[in-house]
């Protein structure tokens, strides 16, 4: 449901408002419709676990409405210093907000 110029463009809009961050991109081999951002250095992630452990380490966590999503809101405690952004399609933001599925205290969701 994500419109990919839109979703890349609020993507560029985060990293232009926190250039004080080192920014890489996780990545799969069983990720389905990859939307990857130019420029951006990619991590490969073979496992849950070896997510887990990047997520927990990260200082900011930006995805989009996804498992990994949830992950990282379940593992904010772990981490003080933790961000979380959430993409949510526009068509659908209004909707998720209301009904507060998947929706976590502490994440900034953003409308794409």
């Amino acid at each position: 449901k994500y419109n990919p110029m839109e979703l890349l463009a609020s993507v560029a809009q985060l990293i232009a408002d926190r250039n004080d961050v080192e920014w890489c991109q996780i990545v799969s081999p069983g990720q389905s419709n990859p939307l990857i951002y130019p420029y951006m250095p990619k991590l490969e992630i073979e496992d849950i676990f070896q997510l887990s452990d990047t997520i927990a380490n990260c200082r900011i966590f930006a995805s989009c409405l996804s498992g990994q999503h949830s992950l990282a809101a379940a593992m904010q405690r772990i981490n003080p210093h933790f961000e979380q952004y959430c993409f949510i399609p526009k068509g659908d933001f209004a909707g998720v907000m209301a009904s507060k599925k998947f929706v976590y205290p502490n994440v900034e969701y953003i409308a794409t």
